[in-house]
Order: structure tokens, then C-alpha cells, then sequence
């Protein structure tokens, strides 16, 4: 039967270790404390672990890998200290420990990674509708169905197209072949979500209907008899 033996390499590394000043310090120690200083050493070394295990499948062989990758170092330093191997079962259960607690720190960072990423994406979103120009709402879009196809829009004072189109109409004697206020005229094709008429009317619109009812002919006739 072929003899087994450990490799060189692991056999240099682990003489290695046991060289150290630490692992000489607690082999002249009583046992508790070289229980603890395994127990301490395998569940801080699993903590990074699990923040790794937290990024891979379940049972996958990347899983597996992370999960057992402790255990060669924790033997190493268990028998660098003398360790019996009655306390195998406390540091099995200190990298338990050790690999749930990194996974849980892990999963927190991811959340709060996520809130930051969803609050810049949202901010984002809101600032390009902001730059956006509104959008025409279906009762406008409707209202300018019924009028022809004509563009309905507020009144804008320095538009020139939108001047009032009564006051064209009183000047060229009855209708001036543009749209009449609508808003004046008991209509509004531009109303709000709740049913108000947001058709804007400001002091030129009004003063342009006063003007459009002022029959400046008959008064000047009335004046001259």
C-alpha cells in the first residue's frame, strides 16, 4: 500500500506558522485561551467569506469553495497551538457565525446601494421632465379637434399672433376670418384637470371685448345730432 504523505508545500506552511511568535506565546498557554484565539480567528476569517458567499448560488461550487476555504487555515493554527481536535465543534460554529454575519453586513450594503441608485435614477428622471416641454392634455388635444385643427394656446401678451381677435373684428367691420375669444364667448377649449377653464384672460383680453361691443359709428352719429 502506497504511502500517504502531506505535501511539501503544506508541510513548509505550516512549520511556518508554528514558528511564529504569536503561535509559540499560546503554546505555553493554558487551554482556554488557545481555544479562544482559534474560536476568535476562524469567526473573524469567515466574515469576509460571507460577504463573498453572499454573490454566489446557493450549493454552486463557488459556494462550496467559499464556504469550506477557511478550514485549511483554521487546521493549520489549530494544530500550530495545539488545539485538541475537541474543538473542532466550537470553531465549526464560530465560522458559521462568522460567514452569516459578513453576509448579513453584505446584504446591507447592497440595500443601501440600491436606495442610493433608485434616488439617482429618480432624480434624474425628474430633471429631464423638467427640462422637457409640456405635453398637450387630451381635452386640449380634443379641443382643437372640434376647432378645426387649429393650435389652441394661452394668451401670450408678447405673441403677436394672439392678439385679442375681437378687436380685429370691430376694425374690419364684423368677422376678421380669426377664432373669437373663447372663454368670452361662453366656450373653453383648454380646461384643468378638475373641469376649471384654463384658458388665460388677462387685462388686454378684456379691454379688447369692451372695444369690440363699442360701436364707435353710432356713437359718433349720436354726438353729431
Amino acid at each position: 500500500m502506497q504511502d500517504l504523505r502531506c505535501p511539501a508545500q503544506i508541510v513548509a506552511f505550516r512549520a511556518f506558522v508554528a514558528s511564529t511568535s504569536i503561535a509559540r506565546y499560546l503554546r505555553q498557554r493554558e487551554l482556554a485561551l488557545r481555544v479562544a484565539s482559534a474560536a476568535s480567528l476562524t469567526g473573524f476569517g469567515n466574515i469576509p467569506l460571507g460577504m463573498v458567499r453572499e454573490h454566489t448560488d446557493k450549493f454552486s461550487l463557488n459556494w462550496i469553495v467559499v464556504v469550506h476555504a477557511s478550514i485549511p487555515f483554521v487546521a493549520t493554527w489549530r494544530r500550530a497551538t495545539n488545539v485538541p481536535n475537541a474543538a473542532i465543534a466550537l470553531t465549526i460554529m464560530a465560522a458559521i457565525a462568522g460567514q452569516q454575519f459578513g453576509a448579513m453586513l453584505e446584504r446591507a450594503r447592497l440595500e443601501e446601494e440600491a436606495v442610493r441608485v433608485r434616488a439617482t435614477v429618480a432624480a434624474t428622471a425628474a430633471a429631464a421632465a423638467t427640462a422637457a416641454p409640456p405635453q398637450a392634455s387630451s381635452r386640449t388635444k380634443k379641443a382643437a379637434a372640434k376647432d378645426g385643427g387649429a393650435h389652441i394656446a394661452p394668451w401670450a401678451p408678447k405673441d403677436e399672433t394672439m392678439i385679442e381677435p375681437t378687436i380685429l373684428s370691430s376694425l374690419t367691420g364684423g368677422n376678421s376670418g380669426r377664432r373669437q375669444n373663447p372663454k368670452l364667448d361662453g366656450e373653453c377649449p383648454l380646461r384643468g384637470p378638475a373641469g376649471e377653464c384654463a384658458y388665460q384672460v388677462n387685462s388686454v383680453t378684456k379691454i379688447g371685448a369692451l372695444l369690440s361691443k363699442f360701436d364707435l359709428f353710432g356713437f359718433l352719429g349720436a354726438v353729431k345730432a
